[in-house]
């Protein structure tokens, strides 16, 4: 069995089961680049923010894109304007 991910929360992207059986008629699908709905942005960040997501990448295992995209989930589901 393969199964690749793309790094944006490890994002389904391929799935093969490799029994010659399972493989037979059935072709291979993938996605296109780009095509998950994500868009590519420049941001700027201050250094010591910066600093304190490639730690916390490090600790978690998680890619600095991957905790981005975390963090501003949560914070744009919990924000509350005053």
């Amino acid at each position: 069995m393969i199964i690749a991910y793309k790094y944006f929360i490890c994002q389904y992207i391929i799935y093969m089961d490799c029994g010659v059986e399972a493989m037979k008629n059935e072709p291979l699908k993938i996605k296109k680049r780009g095509e998950d709905g994500s868009r590519i942005i420049s941001v700027r960040i201050r250094e010591e923010i910066l600093s304190d997501l490639d730690k916390i990448a490090s600790e978690s295992n998680y890619s600095r894109n991957e905790l981005i995209n975390l963090i501003l989930a949560y914070g744009i589901k919990n924000i509350e304007i005053e």
